[in-house]
């Protein structure tokens, strides 16, 4: 079955995308440099010369139908995404593993039985071979006359947007040093130039360097990236660790209503799909386990607080990029407008349904503590926990700030997280790419982005695998962010502030 027939779409791809006819490069043998010929019998992904332009990634890959670069899908680092939204007229773009094409505008898979064919075509002649007299010409029905009616159609529509295309590429050409090819020209690194201490880039950057550049103001553009481990000591679980966190917690629990995590993943208490079918399983969720439900609990931790009092209160603070839903940033003091909750926080004053329509968070919560699904009086669909599920796209607006926080930054903290779920997994590989930026990274388990490396005298480490330009500025310890951050006070003030 080809990928263009709607039978093998978890949803029904849709046939009158209107960025499909401004995609295309006009001449398709710009797309061979990104592809190997392969035997009629070879029935494996595409062979791809290019790996994904952010990454090392190659299982996985997209070909930007546009400029022709190639990244990563969301099953892996989520590159693909990040280049559409740096250049939102590069909008769909072909999977190298089931030709299928996807329109990020249209957030769906996309068909043309005209326009498509003929680019999908040419890759399917390269996935499987030349064209042979075996009945293989006879795909979906058509001859091979017929076939290659539909590319000259193809190449003839695509000449027409030949000006627009070719204005673009030069414009986009030649920017490969970061991921989705934004220029390493660009306002956010060069701003950064002139604020950071770059010194002997072969020495190894140690706590105390990070301490005395804290003391000196020498940092001007933080950037954090935080995960659930920031938040482990006020008592809030994290979701991975084996046995203690929600996922391992919550597998009795979902036994009872009839779900097998031995073949379901446990994160479909987090799914959209699942729960807007059985939205009392969500709400009895939240009610056996209050150390979820209930996020008002909580308070700051102490790299909640040293956040706010060493970085923010100096005014150096561009954003933490967090993934909790707890609100514990802005409950520690540090400014709103500096916290970027990519997953949504768990408390606010408005819920939604999945088509937009709104509800006053307290009837939400009233509902949710009498163990009870609030429902949308407009559409009948559940109201759902002001929370990004799984299923559901995250702000694009909150996408771009953070990626272009992490090019220019000088300092970035990675604090708490296992870096396993994309997009977040991907930013790491923004992080100033003109090799300006210290990184410090705090997590209680080695992470495969930044592992390697010997280990000091004091416990840390600077990792061999990062490919960051320069390596020797990156720091990582593995303890907790508590105990990381408080050795890092200490050098800075004696941990004055963070006690007062």
């Amino acid at each position: 079955m080809m990928a263009d027939d709607p039978q093998m779409f978890a949803v029904y791809p849709k046939t009158d995308c209107p960025h499909i006819e401004s995609c295309f490069h006009p001449d398709l043998s710009f797309y061979d440099q990104f592809l190997e010929e392969s035997t009629p019998s070879k029935k494996g992904p595409v062979g791809i010369k290019a790996v994904c332009g952010a990454c090392d990634e190659r299982s996985e890959n997209w070909i930007c139908l546009h400029c022709g670069r190639v990244f990563c899908s969301r099953y892996r680092n989520e590159h693909m995404l990040f280049h559409h939204l740096e250049n939102p007229d590069h909008a769909v773009c072909l999977s190298f593993s089931d030709l299928s094409f996807w329109c990020y505008p249209c957030e769906s898979y996309v068909v043309n039985k005209g326009l498509l064919d003929g680019m999908r075509m040419k890759f399917e002649m390269l996935k499987f071979g030349e064209l042979e007299s075996d009945g293989r010409k006879n795909w979906r029905g058509l001859g091979q006359d017929e076939q290659q009616l539909i590319v000259s159609e193809f190449q003839g529509r695509a000449k027409n947007n030949a000006g627009n295309n070719s204005t673009n590429d030069n414009q986009q050409g030649g920017s490969s040093g970061s991921a989705g090819g934004a220029s390493s020209s660009s306002a956010g690194p060069q701003q950064a130039s002139s604020s950071a201490e770059v010194g002997d880039s072969t020495s190894l950057l140690t706590l105390e360097d990070v301490a005395e550049k804290f003391k000196k103001g020498s940092y001007k553009n933080v950037c954090v990236i935080a995960g659930a481990g920031i938040s482990v000591s006020a008592g809030i679980p994290d979701f991975r660790s084996p046995k203690t966190g929600v996922y391992d917690t919550i597998k009795p629990f979902l036994k009872e209503y009839g779900i097998d995590t031995n073949t379901v993943p446990a994160e479909i208490i987090f799914s959209l799909d699942f729960f807007e079918k059985r939205p009392e399983v969500y709400t009895k969720f939240c009610a056996s386990f209050p150390e979820f439900g209930d996020m008002n609990r909580y308070n700051p931790t102490l790299t909640h607080r040293f956040l706010q009092k060493y970085v923010d209160a100096r005014g150096i603070l561009d954003y933490v990029i967090t993934q909790n839903i707890d609100g514990l940033e802005k409950k520690a003091g540090i400014r709103p407008d500096r916290v970027i909750p990519i997953h949504g926080e768990a408390v606010s004053d408005t819920v939604y349904c999945s088509k937009k329509h709104k509800k006053p968070y307290k009837e939400f919560d009233d509902n949710l503590k009498a163990e009870k699904p609030t429902f949308c009086d407009e559409c009948g669909l559940p109201m759902k926990p002001p929370i990004v599920f799984f299923g559901e796209s995250l702000d694009a607006e909150q996408l771009l700030a953070a990626m272009e926080t992490l090019r220019k930054a000088d300092l970035v903290f990675v604090l708490g997280t296992s870096l396993n779920v994309a997009p977040v997994s991907a930013l790491p590989h923004l992080i100033n790419q003109q090799g300006l930026a210290d990184v410090v990274v705090c997590n209680l388990t080695e992470l495969e982005l930044f592992s390697g490396g010997q280990e000091r005298e004091d416990g840390t480490f600077a990792p061999s695998n990062f490919t960051m330009p320069n390596k020797n500025k990156c720091l990582c310890f593995g303890e907790t962010t508590d105990a990381a951050l408080q050795r890092l006070a200490n050098l800075i003030d004696g941990g004055s502030l963070l006690n007062s």
